[in-house]
């Protein structure tokens, strides 16, 4: 029987180098693709800290890939798991894509009007709620951009 071993190096040395068929698999045989909803407050920062994953690490494998969320839609990172045990998982971030950026001049604006941009939870979502008596003047915004469009369309109307 031939030594394998030698004739792939060999084949690396010639140039002609090929995958073997058992080294090529299906990614659904090998890793897991998981969704991490990351509660509203936390930060991706939170989320990379090994004892984040403390709780659910004994279903994570090595190269496991985790889309972790914010829970109000302003940002998905996605995050590979580069090494887990009991209770702890570390990741690497592949990447990270922000989804709801508003113009900081707008929330000084907010501050100055009266009136703030609120998160209420997953089915209220972001309201624009007047902060003298904290009523909800509109909620139901899936993005905060959303709300602040609004409450800058509506601004004189709700001053009266």
């Amino acid at each position: 029987m031939p030594n394998t071993d030698r004739i792939e190096k060999d084949a690396i040395k010639a140039g002609n180098a090929k995958i073997h068929r058992d080294k090529f698999k299906e990614l659904a045989h090998i890793t897991h693709q998981w969704d991490a909803v990351i509660e509203y407050g936390l930060k991706l920062e939170d989320a990379l800290k090994p004892e984040f994953w403390s709780l659910i690490s004994n279903r994570l494998i090595q190269h496991d890939e985790v889309r972790a969320r914010a829970e109000d839609g302003s940002w998905i990172a996605y995050l590979i798991v580069v090494e887990c045990g009991r209770g702890f998982a570390k990741m690497q971030v592949d990447r990270v894509v922000t989804l709801d950026e508003i113009d900081p001049m707008a929330t000084q604006a907010n501050l100055e009007s009266g009136f703030e941009i609120i998160w209420r939870g997953v089915h209220h979502k972001f309201a624009v709620r007047r902060k003298r008596d904290k009523t909800i003047m509109k909620e139901g915004f899936q993005t905060k951009a959303a709300a602040q469009q609004w409450l800058n369309e509506n601004l004189r109307t709700l001053a009266a």
